[in-house]
């Protein structure tokens, strides 16, 4: 079980979700019912440098993306960075981008390595947030 800790930077429209330890997907997509139960920002920032979805099966890298997909229209043209820190990770963040394509869902994904790189794609060059 994984723990996930939320805070959002109102300045840039932003929520970082920020995991620690071993994420299933019921995990993931609880956080996903939360975001777009309240008012969800345009960008969002999935840190993974401190956890990992390694455990998931291809079924359920599915359904974690079927569950960010139902709700893509609530943030048309919006931005969802992931950052991974071990390849099978990475790998993983790369099959959202795929999926989100081959979807032609209206929100982009990628994935990165650090999250310098994240906040840059995300257009933020310092956070300013605060913990919900």
């Amino acid at each position: 079980m994984a723990d996930v800790e939320v805070i959002k930077d109102p300045r840039h429209d932003l929520t970082v979700f920020t995991a620690h330890g071993e994420l299933t997907a019921d995990e993931i997509i609880q956080q996903i019912n939360n975001f777009y139960a309240g008012k969800p920002t345009e960008l969002v920032l999935w840190d993974g440098t401190d956890g990992s979805q390694r455990n998931l099966q291809l079924n359920e890298v599915k359904k974690v993306f079927a569950a960010m997909k139902q709700f893509s229209e609530m943030r048309k043209s919006g931005r969802t960075a992931f950052v991974a820190g071990r390849d099978v990770d990475y790998g993983i963040g790369r099959m959202y981008e795929a999926y989100g394509e081959c979807d032609h869902v209206p929100v982009s994904y990628r994935v990165f390595k650090s999250r310098d790189e994240a906040l840059q794609w995300l257009g933020v060059k310092k956070l300013e947030a605060e913990r919900i």
